[in-house]
């Protein structure tokens, strides 16, 4: 009979009064050598930033925009700002069908929290049927130059509606974000964009919360409760998770297209969402091959968004042919992406696979 052989390594730290084993506040300094290291990478990387301590050991870098032109720069300002470079223009695409007081709340948060002024809103609306919807939306486009519209009439496709809104789209940056979102963060685009612009960031996607402020999404696990699940779904809002991973930004194998922000080239270079996938996964599949080509998807928890989940279009497990479509999109991400969902490179493999927490499994 083989027998297998797990190995255990335990890491023991010494703990006395006063030592940072007992409380990082005991030692500040820790924490400041920590933020001159970062600083002193930046510098290295020609990257420009600022680097803040959010909590002890935890940093936050706000990147300057046009990090791509200030180092290609010799007399670039340190600022960050460089001499004659535009901020990058974003174009956030907006799916939906009717359900205008959704649209509306998502709409209203964008134009009453959004700080960064370079970008365009582009409406899709995808069989709409209600003369308040038309209303809404003409009104919309007359009030704000920045809002566009187009009306496909054809079977729900989510990859399809947003393929079909990029080949209008003007940015240098494409946002997918759902109807059924809020803005919280006023700030929000400006700082995925400062993520996204690095050279190897791929997708670079938001922390969202259900209405009662528990977590709907802060990255996505493959291989866990299924094919892929959100990391720490349904957690409490304030949780800090493991090793304080959700409050800090890190790689991750994918990011929902509720909010995902993706840098224009880098769409195009792997071919946009895949159609085959209509309602689920493709926003996996989307990042499992900006992945795939040498890129990172990133988390960031400094940008959060009220997502009322299936707010739009309900939940699979009402509809039997849903369902159906769920098994197959499912069946797709483990046969295609079976190397990363049998073993993501982003999540530890002697953690569970059966619940979403990383906790240890037995």
């Amino acid at each position: 009979m083989a027998h297998s052989i797990t190995t255990i390594y335990i890491y023991h730290w010494r703990k006395i009064p006063g030592s940072t084993a007992a409380s990082l506040d005991n030692k500040m300094e820790a924490s400041m050598a920590g933020k001159k290291a970062l600083e002193q990478h930046l510098e290295r990387s020609r990257l420009f930033g600022k680097v803040n301590i959010e909590r002890p050991t935890n940093y936050r870098v706000q990147y300057h925009l046009n990090n791509e032109m200030i180092r290609q720069s010799d007399d670039a300002d340190r600022s960050g700002q460089g001499r004659g470079c535009a901020s990058p223009t974003i174009s956030i695409v907006i799916p939906f069908k009717d359900k205008v007081p959704l649209l509306k709340a998502c709409v209203d948060s964008i134009l009453e929290q959004t700080t960064y002024d370079r970008y365009e809103v582009i409406l899709v609306s995808n069989n709409s049927e209600e003369t308040e919807t038309y209303r809404y939306v003409e009104n919309l486009l007359r009030s704000h130059e920045q809002f566009s519209s187009l009306e496909i009439n054809e079977p729900f496709n989510f990859s399809r509606l947003n393929n079909r809104a990029v080949e209008d789209a003007k940015g240098d940056y494409l946002l997918f974000l759902n109807n059924d979102t809020e803005i919280r963060t006023a700030t929000w685009l400006e700082t995925l964009v400062g993520y996204a612009q690095l050279p190897l960031a791929g997708a670079v996607g938001a922390k969202m919360v259900f209405p009662d402020g528990r977590i709907q999404h802060t990255g996505i696990t493959l291989g866990v409760m299924g094919a892929a699940w959100n990391s720490f779904w349904n957690a409490e809002r304030e949780h800090l998770g493991y090793f304080h991973n959700l409050v800090l930004a890190r790689n991750c194998s994918a990011v929902s297209a509720a909010c995902l922000l993706v840098s224009r080239e880098k769409f195009f270079k792997v071919e946009g969402f895949n159609e085959e996938l209509a309602v689920g996964f493709n926003d996996v599949d989307l990042c499992l091959k900006l992945m795939d080509s040498g890129l990172y998807n990133i988390f960031v928890p400094f940008v959060e968004l009220m997502h009322d989940e299936s707010a739009s279009r309900g939940t699979d497990n009402q509809n039997p042919e849903r369902l159906e479509r769920n098994r197959g999109e499912n069946a797709y991400l483990q046969k295609v992406w079976s190397q990363y969902v049998d073993n993501d490179p982003f999540y530890n493999p002697n953690l569970s696979r059966d619940t979403p927490y990383f906790e240890i499994g037995l």
